[in-house]
């Protein structure tokens, strides 16, 4: 018997926001039981696809949250479930013949910061002394456990000082990229790293009433850029998906 997983939480409408309609909650969410195969397998998607609409939208309700709402999480988990139980030729060929995935490029571990090389505290984070004596960077690095610090350079100016933060949590970087930017002896804040090449993928746009997504398989010297790429769309609303068509 597969293990259901319910996502049911009492403060769901007051969390409902959609991409057409970020103050007004849908008629309806897709909070619907999660089998194992979802859960373990589609988890990092669900991140992804969310992520994917923060960093893509400046006016989305959670731009400036840093912690990933879990109750948006689990309704675009609950999306791609929809998709799952439809058990058709289809949702097959997505999740059992070609297996997609999203590209997992919206990094959430990564801050890239330039840096000023003489400031007492840009010395101690570069030699991975936490804290660093500047109380408005030690309390960004405690609150986001920021714990480690490589050295690189930037891909415009290699004689630009620059250092790159990890944290073993996943969140929206946005506002903690505002925060460092705030810290004088810190030039520049950005998303650390890139995702290069191509691959498979899943592109979700949530809707004021359904929402649209699209996964496709693509081929042909990926690492480069898929030179061909095959997909299926489809609907979901309410919990409740429905195919549209393929996608070219």
């Amino acid at each position: 018997m597969k293990k259901l997983f319910y996502f049911a939480t009492a403060f769901l409408f007051l969390f409902s926001c959609t991409k057409n309609s970020p103050k007004n909650p849908p008629p309806c969410r897709n909070i619907i039981p999660i089998d194992t195969f979802i859960a373990n397998h589609y988890t990092d998607d669900s991140k992804d696809l969310y992520l994917s609409e923060i960093y893509n939208d400046s006016s989305h309700f959670n731009f400036n949250n840093p912690v990933l709402d879990p109750v948006e999480l689990q309704d675009v988990l609950g999306i791609i479930q929809a998709v799952y139980n439809l058990q058709s030729t289809e949702s097959k060929a997505v999740f059992n013949q070609y297996k997609i995935h999203s590209r997992l490029c919206n990094l959430s571990h990564t801050v890239s910061i330039g840096v000023n090389v003489s400031a007492t505290e840009i010395i101690n984070l570069a030699n991975n002394k936490i804290p660093t004596g500047n109380v408005l960077l030690d309390n960004i690095l405690s609150t986001y456990h920021f714990d480690s610090v490589s050295h690189m350079f930037s891909i415009y100016d290699s004689t630009l000082p620059y250092l790159r933060i990890y944290t073993p949590n996943i969140y929206n970087l946005n506002p903690i990229i505002n925060q460092l930017k705030t810290i004088s002896t810190i030039t520049m804040s950005e998303i650390g790293g890139r995702c290069y090449g191509d691959g498979d993928r899943i592109i979700m746009n949530r809707y004021t009433d359904s929402t649209l997504i699209d996964f496709s398989y693509g081929w042909g010297d990926c690492p480069s850029g898929c030179m061909s790429r095959y997909g299926w769309l489809f609907k979901v609303k309410c919990g409740v998906a429905s195919f549209v068509k393929n996608t070219y």
